[in-house]
């Protein structure tokens, strides 16, 4: 599968089937991505390939939030001990069950549908360099804590939702730097505002 291209696709007008006002974090927001998928005939081997659209829809206050509070900019992201963690368990001294982890680790990258993550580990042919994206990955340190196991991230990922309740609406976010909860906030007006028709802040 070769991605071309992710874009956002908004609802061009503010109201629901019924003709409803909708609050701009409750519009519908699609997650639109262009891939070649691989094409065969009856099941053998691929002959060429086939333009695809993959469609995540979302409300737009779950991506806006989703994008303010990425993993990469959380002191509760830990790429060292990540890094530490794949060179014990890629050891041919560790156990059998340790490294198949750390295979299936791998094939979730393979696997993946996001062109975020693949971009940004794109090797010279084009395709997937997966111990790049391997090394990208970091542990949430508090989410290893209360499950009293690995937690491993991507870096644009975000607290799981059952993590995130009214008392704790960021979940375990917590920003690392100032500059990086401007940054968040601005990524967060800046969509809500594209889905309210306005222009986006400079």
């Amino acid at each position: 599968m070769r991605i071309k291209k992710e874009f956002l696709r908004f609802r061009t007008a503010p109201y629901d089937d019924a003709g409803q006002k909708i609050e701009p974090e409750q519009q519908p927001v699609q997650k639109v991505m262009e891939i070649d998928a691989p094409a065969s005939m009856r099941g053998g081997p691929a002959v060429g390939s086939i333009p695809t659209q993959v469609i995540q829809e979302m409300s737009v206050g779950e991506l806006a939030s989703a994008m303010r509070k990425p993993c990469f900019s959380c002191k509760h992201f830990d790429r060292r001990a990540w890094k530490l963690l794949v060179a014990r368990w890629n050891s041919p001294n560790s156990p059998v069950e340790e490294r198949q982890y750390l295979n299936m680790v791998r094939a979730g990258l393979l696997q993946t549908k996001n062109a975020d993550i693949v971009s940004k580990s794109t090797g010279t042919d084009g395709d997937m360099d997966v111990e790049h994206a391997l090394l990208m990955l970091g542990i949430c340190r508090t989410l290893t804590e209360v499950q009293n196991a690995p937690i491993i991230v991507h870096p644009t990922g975000a607290c799981p939702a059952e993590v995130c309740t009214p008392t704790q609406p960021d979940g375990f976010y917590q920003p690392k730097t100032t500059k990086a909860e401007r940054v968040g906030s601005q990524t967060y007006d800046n969509i809500i505002r594209t889905a309210q028709g306005k222009t986006i802040a400079p």
